[in-house]
């Protein structure tokens, strides 16, 4: 059974995507599916409904509007509103942490290596 951090698929997304979670329960006419996850092939019999299909897409234009501007904010960097949005988010485990960190300083090092003398004197190791 796939429980993401323990939180079952359905109740992740009504939490985490309460537009699509409101869409999903117009379309099938109850909030069912937030604890039977077989509630939602119903939603099979809407494939082919087109103002379904465009108000599922608006659903998700709004929340790649809203990760833009998150990322705007943070980051100061702009991303493309058509490109397709892949977003991870895991806890790393301690084993992996250090090798990340190890990996940090070989990246560190080699920075640093390929550097001239004068460069070296002003780098912040």
């Amino acid at each position: 059974q796939n429980k993401p951090n323990g939180v079952p698929p359905r109740r992740w997304l009504n939490f985490c995507n309460p537009e699509l979670s409101a869409l999903i329960t117009e379309k099938l006419g109850s909030d069912n599916w937030v604890n039977n996850l077989e509630e939602l092939t119903k939603l099979r019999a809407f494939a082919s409904d087109k103002a379904f299909q465009e108000k599922w897409q608006q659903v998700k234009r709004q929340k790649k509007v809203q990760l833009a501007g998150l990322i705007k904010q943070m980051f100061g960097d702009d991303v493309n509103l058509d490109s397709l949005f892949d977003v991870q988010i895991k806890r790393i485990h301690e084993y992996k942490r250090q090798h990340l960190n190890v990996f940090s300083i070989i990246h560190r090092y080699k920075e640093l290596k390929a550097m001239t003398p004068e460069q070296r004197e002003q780098a912040v190791p």
